[in-house]
């Protein structure tokens, strides 16, 4: 991985300590049942570093457009299954999430009883792994969900659903399979990044004493500048911020946990 102590000296030297560390679930567990020590103790060494630093570190499984199988990161092979359903890339990130192959793993990951199985024992053999480090503060249960938008639906409907029906008890058996291992860390939950348009989440309550709910914060007319037009984030409406604050409390007002904010800003070849 990237985090080496130079990274980290800067990290500190700029006055942050907390990280967000990501893990790779086809990395660290390439085949079923098959777990890469050496990539384990490689993240081991990373937490060690960031304790020697005073910084904490919460650990978050990756993914970008799922995973190896649509030639990104994130879920392994083994763990994927598109149905049979072509996956051509867009050239785009974004859109690359609405071809039939990814849809159909997203459907799979929430519905396949062997995955969800397999899912829920990579995060135990995770959190077995660190529980007693003493700067691994927690675990991001899944970065950036996507979920397949069904016949009828449309992408906010389907977004509503998907949180609701498949995220939260998705969540909850993930951190229950956590705290069979681990009963003092933090989990970090998120949802798909619709609070930028100032689309509220449909997430519910996930049962444990120690849940963050940790959006993201993108200005969705940059990034389509960035991804999609000239590449010129120098414009923004400062109404942005209101309205993602406002989607985001809808959250917190109705399930008292702490909020953290997990990315936001352009990418970091963006000068301006």
């Amino acid at each position: 991985n990237s985090a080496s102590e130079e990274v980290l000296d800067a990290i500190a030297a700029r006055g942050f300590n907390l990280i967000r560390l990501s893990i790779y679930w086809h990395q660290f567990e390439p085949e079923d049942d098959n777990y890469d020590q050496a990539y384990l103790d490689d993240i081991g060494q990373v937490l060690t570093w960031a304790e020697e630093r005073g910084i904490w570190i919460t650990l978050d499984f990756h993914q970008d457009v799922f995973g190896p199988a649509f030639g990104e990161a994130g879920i392994p092979e083994w763990a994927t299954n598109d149905g049979g359903l072509p996956y051509e890339g867009t050239g785009s990130f974004l859109t690359n999430y609405l071809q039939p192959g990814v849809q159909e793993a997203w459907e799979n990951l929430y519905e396949d009883p062997f995955i969800r199985a397999a899912q829920a024992e990579a995060w135990r053999h995770v959190a077995a792994e660190y529980v007693d480090h003493p700067h691994a503060l927690g675990y991001d249960l899944l970065n950036e969900p996507f979920g397949k938008i069904r016949p009828g639906e449309d992408l906010f409907s389907a977004a509503a659903r998907v949180e609701r029906d498949q995220l939260t008890p998705m969540y909850q058996r993930l951190t229950d399979a956590i705290r069979t291992v681990d009963k003092r860390s933090w989990v970090f939950i998120e949802a798909p990044n619709l609070a930028s348009l100032g689309i509220a989440t449909s997430l519910g309550r996930v049962d444990d004493e120690r849940v963050v709910f940790f959006p993201h914060m993108y200005n969705t007319d940059i990034e389509t500048e960035i991804y999609n037009g000239d590449g010129d984030p120098s414009g923004y409406n400062p109404e942005f911020f209101t309205n993602w604050a406002k989607a985001i409390t809808t959250y917190t007002d109705k399930y008292p946990v702490p909020m953290m904010v997990g990315e936001w800003g352009v990418p970091t070849d963006r000068k301006s």
